[in-house]
């Protein structure tokens, strides 16, 4: 229990910045909405398919009694208690020694933090992704020790939480199945548990499937590209990747690196061990690395983080394919239906987790193989180290808005919350508001509808295709072929139309330009604007 309270204190480190997160806004208030549909009513976003219906049953109630900033501290907080948990059980069956858990978890997160190629993350805000990893470390826990039924009821588990988490972890367990755990299990013995894990994850499956009933092909591939190319290119399409800086994937390469070489040097020689004088180089040599390295356990871990980067491969070569197969034609540009459409799935993802876990877990298992004068100081130094890190990273986020706000320069944050109070306040509950386009706070903070955000896209291919040219119609400049810094660009009575149009009877925009339209407020940044003549403040 000590170590569990231990690596929970460097899951938290690891994440101090304040609420709300990236995802927290969409996540909770969607979550909020489910329980009690006449919050914010009118909300395009909020009123279209719920997908993350285990995370909603699961956690979801807890909006209706705490506001959503509570809720988003009490999921956190819940999550990382939970994957601290997860991890030690995981720890301790891969490398069963004291205070590797911690040095293991020290060096995991530390390389999380710097090999997130398609911006992948475990630790932050609360989400139906880390709960679904909580299961996922359950899971592998049970698998290295040749659970392989309760490993499938976990892994169906964490799809009920978030489908495709879950999915790709179901598909690289049966790749580590193939390499090792056929010799050890049969595939009848496992229906049971695979079986049970199908049920499981139909609360995640059954929804992402409605997503698509009755919509045409056409819709379907437009929808594609757009959540493809211009919405998730950065998590989706790998010829985007190299947008990360270049220290990121020089990291990635070197975690590739000391994978597969672990892996490849553990099966090529036989075991032995190396001399005590030795060490530490003595944990590098192949007999040490087959013998008191890896040992069974490790290698179906192991196994199961091949598979991992298996689907990542395949990724790639998926974007390679679509890139070399898209056409240009009148202006136009036509990609792979087909591909785009598998792109949508994530395949980097669970890699991108796993592959750092592998290294961490690996190296905690060298330094268990070492003598005992070195263990003795490796889990206090590495937790010592970790949490330092995590301090200065605490310094640095205690005075920095919170990852969510993208409304404007960290100067504008107190005008910002100051005017969404004010439309909280003074507007009736079922007002509707214009906002600006790279917003994702405005419905945190106020707690009034918007039309729509960048930020908040729609998972169902009808509601995405409505959203993204609800999106172009108020943002976009046909004149530069680009979107517009802000809606104050717009002429009033373009706005007025637009308000019209979307059902919108206030504005919240940048304080510049102004707009010939009434003021109902104004800060130093930020001014909201009635676009309704014949709305009253409340």
């Amino acid at each position: 229990m000590l170590e569990v309270l231990i690596v929970l204190a460097i899951f938290a480190a690891q994440a101090p910045w304040g609420v709300p997160d990236s995802n927290e806004p969409h996540y909770l208030a969607k979550a909020r909405h489910y329980w009690d549909s006449s919050w914010l009513p009118g909300d395009r976003v909020l009123d279209t398919a719920d997908t993350h219906f285990g995370f909603y049953l699961a956690f979801g109630w807890v909006t209706r009694w705490l506001s959503l900033e509570q809720a988003a501290w009490a999921g956190r907080l819940l999550t990382w208690g939970l994957l601290a948990w997860a991890w030690t059980r995981l720890s301790w069956r891969v490398v069963p020694r004291a205070w590797m858990a911690p040095a293991s978890a020290g060096l995991f997160v530390a390389m999380l933090g710097r090999a997130e190629m398609a911006g992948e993350w475990i630790l932050g805000g609360c989400e139906a992704k880390g709960f679904a990893y909580v299961l996922v470390f359950f899971g592998l826990g049970s698998l290295v020790r040749g659970g392989w039924n309760a490993a499938w009821l976990f892994f169906g588990a964490a799809a009920a939480f978030h489908v495709l988490v879950g999915g790709w972890c179901c598909v690289a367990a049966a790749v580590a199945w193939l390499v090792l755990g056929r010799h050890e299990r049969s595939f009848l013995s496992m229906i049971p548990g695979m079986l049970g894990g199908a049920a499981l994850s139909l609360a995640g499956v059954l929804p992402g499937l409605a997503l698509s009933r009755g919509v045409t092909p056409d819709e379907a591939a437009q929808a594609n590209e757009i959540q493809v190319y211009e919405r998730l290119s950065h998590h989706l399409y790998f010829p985007w990747f190299a947008k990360a800086t270049i220290d990121a994937h020089l990291f990635w390469a070197a975690l590739w690196a000391l994978f597969l070489a672990t892996v490849y040097l553990a099966s090529r020689w036989p075991a032995g061990d190396a001399p005590k004088w030795y060490w530490p180089l003595g944990w590098f040599t192949p007999g040490r690395l087959r013998g008191r390295l890896l040992g069974r356990r490790g290698w179906k871990l192991h196994a199961l983080v091949a598979g991992a980067l298996t689907i990542s491969v395949l990724g790639v070569l998926l974007a390679v394919y679509v890139k070399f197969t898209t056409r240009h034609e009148g202006g136009q540009i036509l990609h792979s239906r087909l591909g785009t459409s598998l792109l949508r799935f994530y395949w980097f993802r669970l890699g991108d987790i796993m592959l750092p876990a592998g290294v961490a877990l690996a190296v905690a298992r060298m330094a268990a193989a070492g003598p005992a004068r070195g263990r003795s100081y490796l889990a206090p130094l590495a937790i010592v180290l970790c949490l330092g890190v995590a301090h200065l990273g605490l310094m640095k986020h205690q005075a920095s808005p919170p990852p969510a706000f993208r409304e404007g320069p960290a100067e504008s944050y107190a005008d910002w919350r100051q005017a969404c109070q004010w439309a909280k306040e003074s507007t009736p509950a079922d007002a509707v508001f214009l906002i600006p386009m790279d917003s994702t706070t405005f419905r945190w903070y106020a707690e009034r509808a918007d039309v729509a955000n960048f930020k908040d896209m729609p998972q169902d291919p009808k509601s995405l295709l409505e959203w993204w040219n609800t999106l172009i119609d108020l943002h976009y400049d046909s004149s530069s072929k680009q979107f517009r810094s802000s809606l104050s660009e717009r002429t009033s009575t373009e706005l007025r139309r637009m308000g019209e149009k979307y059902g919108a009877t206030y504005l919240l925009s940048e304080a510049e330009p102004p707009v010939d339209l009434p003021v109902e407020h104004k800060n130093g940044w930020f001014v909201i604007y009635r676009l309704d003549a014949g709305a009253a403040a409340k």
